[in-house]
């Protein structure tokens, strides 16, 4: 366990230093190199460490509000399901977080306009 965390903080160092930075509009669905994190927060998978994630808020060019996506089935409050790329995919809402774009790594597409409403409609009911 503790060389993936050596191996995600090698690419963590690498992703840093990037000096160009993917363009990036809410909707969007991303490949994003999530790392290597602790206890109960999700992680990203293979060897670079990646997770798709909805690009929920832009913030500015650099940051925006992204919501980790899954295919394992759950139900609650915390998630929401849709279809993407005909699979079903579910949103995480209590794993929420601030992005760089400096993580991004691939453009997977971009979530239905009516899926991305019900998203927010049902985020808000997560949220209070």
């Amino acid at each position: 366990m503790e060389s993936n965390f050596i191996k995600w903080n090698k690419l963590k160092i690498k992703l840093a230093q990037r000096k160009h930075r993917r363009c990036f509009a809410k909707k969007e669905i991303f490949y994003v190199h999530f790392g290597k994190n602790i206890g109960c927060e999700i992680n990203g998978k293979t060897k670079n460490f990646l997770r798709p994630v909805l690009v929920f808020k832009k913030l500015s060019y650099e940051t925006f509000v992204g919501i980790p996506l899954t295919t394992q089935k759950k139900s609650g409050n915390y998630f929401f399901e849709f279809n993407f790329l005909g699979k079903k995919s579910i949103a995480v809402f209590a794993q929420i977080r601030v992005f760089d774009s400096k993580r991004l790594a691939q453009k997977l597409g971009k979530i239905a306009k009516k899926d991305f409403e019900n998203l927010k409609k049902e985020f808000k009911k997560f949220l209070f």
